[in-house]
């Protein structure tokens, strides 16, 4: 798997997931699993999210590895 690469700039959000769900995010320092959310706000504007993270901190992510099997 590879991370995935994501960009801010004045007024959007490049790269993030497709499909809301878990996903590994990283700051270059630290991984964690969170849940990837997202809206229509009442502007009619795509919004996203993070549960437990400040999405601003994101600078890649991947989706999460297949449980291991015997």
């Amino acid at each position: 798997m590879e991370w995935h690469v994501v960009s801010f700039d004045d007024e959007m959000v490049h790269g993030f997931p497709d499909e809301e769900g878990e996903y590994l995010f990283t700051d270059g320092e630290y991984v964690v699993i969170d849940d990837f959310c997202t809206d229509i706000n009442d502007d009619g504007q795509y919004v996203c999210w993070l549960d437990d993270w400040d999405i601003d901190r994101v600078i890649a992510w991947m989706p999460l590895p297949e449980p291991y099997k015997k």
